[in-house]
């Protein structure tokens, strides 16, 4: 029974793209910045508005078309109202978008290292035996993320 919990979720989430093509827009953003740090801090500012308007819209859509399937889908969808609030705030003020960014980041990385703390243990509970390094790794986000909220200079570096 408990191969068959996690064969359910991998089969019954739709919409799982989402977070996919969030994440290769992340990547290519990524690589563009390197090229020019400078002057690509307004831009990036801006982009990363922008992302989070559209992660937090994508968010929304994909909580609420899974909430028949997903428990706790009100926490998905929480999150993303409140990344769409905060994205199209920083859109607004640009300015205000470059000085928050470092915060909002470490505040992000800090809540998605919970996240990933808690599904660790779930994932254990149901008989995974890899739970051990999703586990780490939200342990250490959730360190990284202490680091940069408490120093936000290592976030613009």
């Amino acid at each position: 029974m408990k191969t068959s919990f996690l064969d359910s979720i991998k089969n019954s989430v739709k919409h799982w793209y989402i977070p996919l093509i969030v994440g290769i827009l992340f990547v290519i953003l990524s690589l563009a910045v390197f090229t020019s740090p400078l002057s690509s801090l307004l831009a990036l500012s801006i982009f990363f508005a922008l992302s989070f308007m559209f992660g937090g819209l994508s968010e929304v859509f994909f909580s609420i078309s899974n909430r028949n399937t997903l428990p706790n889908w009100g926490w998905s969808l929480a999150f993303g109202i409140l990344t769409t609030i905060v994205g199209f705030s920083l859109v607004v003020q640009p300015g205000l978008s470059i000085s928050v960014m470092a915060f909002y980041v470490g505040f992000l990385l800090l809540f998605r290292s919970v996240a990933s703390i808690s599904f660790a243990l779930d994932v254990k509970k149901y008989g995974s035996k890899n739970w051990g390094s999703l586990l780490a790794f939200g342990i250490l986000g959730a360190l990284a993320s202490l680091f940069l909220i408490w120093n936000p200079l290592f976030t613009g570096i």
